[in-house]
């Protein structure tokens, strides 16, 4: 049986499937590079700097760019874009999911990024994070 985080989840996934028009590209990635810029930048920020972080950089990046992805289809089926791109990431705590949400992530530099996704995780692993 589900609990009532993974029930919640699991409602809230299914609204977001209906309402928010869906897309993806599937593509083998070599993610040396990656892991280089995120040893770079955890080098000169001091700070534990992960794929993820730039993983989370590079979407709130692309989003703004392209901002039909980071928008909804309304019930007339008008496209309302957000006006920030908020990226939300899955956090497995004991069994449970918890998507952490780093708020406009497209103005945020990756340091930044992955200062909060630290805070937010820390938050979800002791479940003191509020439903926003």
């Amino acid at each position: 049986a589900l609990g009532p985080i993974q029930r919640r989840v699991a409602r809230v996934m299914e609204q977001s499937v209906a309402a928010i028009p869906a897309a993806w590209l599937e593509r083998r990635v070599d993610l040396a590079p990656v892991r280089t810029r995120a040893r770079s930048i955890a080098a000169e920020a001091g700070i534990v700097v992960t794929e993820i972080d730039l993983l989370v950089a590079a979407v709130g990046r692309a989003a703004a760019h392209h901002p039909n992805f980071n928008a909804f289809l309304t019930r007339d089926h008008q496209l309302r874009r957000f006006a920030q791109v908020n990226v939300g990431v899955a956090t497995d705590v004991e069994g449970d999911l918890f998507v952490v949400v780093v708020r406009d992530a497209a103005a945020k530099e990756p340091a930044a990024i992955a200062r909060e996704l630290r805070g937010l995780q820390y938050l979800a692993a002791r479940r003191r994070l509020g439903p926003e």
